[in-house]
């Protein structure tokens, strides 16, 4: 338990996932033993891995709707690492990352059919959206659905 305890403090959701497995196998000795169980030591720690990865997830949209790939690449390997717990939440993600992905494509791409007409501001936009793109490529490409469409 209170190895537990320190994992779920030093939010290693990947540790603390394995623990639970194990866990959640002796679990099945709970019938023969009296005290403290192992399905309810598995159910309060799972609950806690669960928020723990909610928690995540919320960094990830944050990161995602920031433009911050960088971070958005190891906040999803945390929801990677959550094994059982964190699909739900990196499929949800992955989403996000896609149309965030898609919409800085497609602006990226507008603005510079529109290249005759735009100003200053609209070439540091476009610059910028670039940069952004390059960043994506390194960090989250892994992560997309389709990664080559990032590439062209």
């Amino acid at each position: 338990t209170d190895e537990m305890v320190e994992l779920q403090r030093k939010q290693q959701t990947e540790d603390l996932s394995i623990k639970l497995s194990v866990v959640k196998a002796l679990s099945k000795l709970d019938s023969f033993l009296t005290g403290e169980k192992y399905n309810e030591l598995h159910r309060e720690y799972k609950d806690k891995l669960l928020s723990q990865t909610s928690d995540v997830c919320k960094q990830v949209m944050d990161a995602i709707n920031n433009g911050d790939y960088e971070r958005v690449a190891l906040e999803m390997l945390a929801l990677e690492s959550a094994n059982e717990v964190g699909g739900s939440f990196l499929k949800q993600a992955k989403r996000e990352l896609r149309e965030s992905v898609d919409q800085l494509l497609n602006k990226t791409k507008d603005d510079v059919m529109h290249g005759e007409s735009i100003e200053i501001e609209g070439m540091k936009s476009v610059v910028e959206n670039l940069k952004q793109i390059e960043c994506a490529k390194k960090f989250i490409k892994e992560y997309l659905s389709t990664p080559d469409e990032i590439d062209e």
